[in-house]
């Protein structure tokens, strides 16, 4: 293997092991973690705030699954032998369609799985303040 393709590899394996670490600690702030950031002893509960975090924590999710996709089409591409020529991408014009309706697709993707997470957590969030005396 030659060194820039090892030291390619070697930084989109980085790269992949920084997302999953992002995806992780942003998944594993859930409602209940929400919930208590955005309460406080002189001034309750603050529901924009809660809900500001539970957008963020969705567009986090969305963002970073991406990420992690990302590093690991870039190792595969590194590790990918150069004869390996598929037929149906040796026309431009169609490589480049192909290209644009996978963008698409991860768009729409990550869209859904932004919108899903933001409503569910929103949810959780208010059945939890509902379940509290004095909402805190």
């Amino acid at each position: 293997m030659p060194l820039q393709t090892f030291l390619a590899v070697l930084a989109a394996t980085a790269g992949f092991l920084a997302g999953l670490f992002f995806a992780v600690g942003i998944a594993r702030l859930g409602p209940l973690d929400i919930k208590r950031m955005a309460s406080s002893g002189w001034g309750g509960f603050g529901r924009n705030l809660a809900y500001a975090l539970a957008t963020q924590r969705g567009e986090y999710l969305a963002g970073s699954t991406l990420l992690v996709l990302c590093f690991l089409l870039q190792v595969w591409s590194a590790l990918m032998p150069a004869s390996v020529q598929p037929a149906f991408l040796h026309s431009t014009g169609f490589a480049a369609a192909i290209l644009i309706a996978l963008a698409a697709i991860l768009l729409v993707t990550a869209t859904v799985l932004r919108s899903w997470v933001v409503r569910t957590t929103k949810s959780s969030i208010d059945a939890l303040v509902s379940q509290t005396p004095n909402a805190l």
